[in-house]
């Protein structure tokens, strides 16, 4: 097994807001020695035994500073979202009822988002870099946006957020 795979369910001690359906917290596991560590980032028929969608066809990879909050957007896409170094508060949410859940996710860490979800992030540390590996490409036109401080999403901020001009026009 190359990820400790955990539903939300069990780690309420980490999440915020509401257990959404679906969601899905990986925790890669670290092979260490002394030149550092190794992991195995994908592995399609592991995933799929716990419900994934077929493979992944693009991955899209975002550095950002601190305070940078991405979001809330959403496609036909699943996606899932790993931290390759930094922290951030990873958020999924269900548009039509309101619900949200956020994790904090640290170097390695992922969340499995289905495609009913927008997706969101802000991050906490100095710098981020977040990659995302989603099942299908990337079509502007099928790109929803919602406000990022419309539906009382319990964001960790200590300073007024960092956003993209499309963002803060929403």
């Amino acid at each position: 097994m190359w990820y400790n795979i955990v539903m939300i369910n069990y780690i309420k001690n980490r999440l915020q807001g509401t257990v959404l359906p679906g969601i899905k917290h990986l925790s890669l596991i670290k092979h260490l020695d002394q030149r550092g560590w190794f992991g195995e980032c994908y592995n399609l028929p592991e995933l799929k035994e716990y419900g994934f969608r077929e493979g992944f066809v693009q991955t899209n990879i975002a550095f950002s500073n601190h305070g940078v909050l991405r979001g809330m957007h959403r496609q036909d896409q699943t996606k899932v979202v790993q931290v390759l170094s930094g922290s951030i508060f990873d958020v999924a949410l269900n548009p039509e009822t309101k619900e949200w859940c956020g994790v904090v996710l640290n170097e390695g860490d992922c969340l499995y988002i289905p495609p009913q979800y927008a997706h969101g992030y802000l991050v906490l540390s100095a710098t981020a870099l977040v990659q995302y590996a989603v099942d299908k490409p990337y079509n502007v036109s099928k790109e929803e946006a919602f406000h990022w401080g419309a539906y009382n999403i319990n964001w960790p901020l200590a300073i007024d957020p960092v956003l993209s001009n499309k963002d803060r026009d929403l």
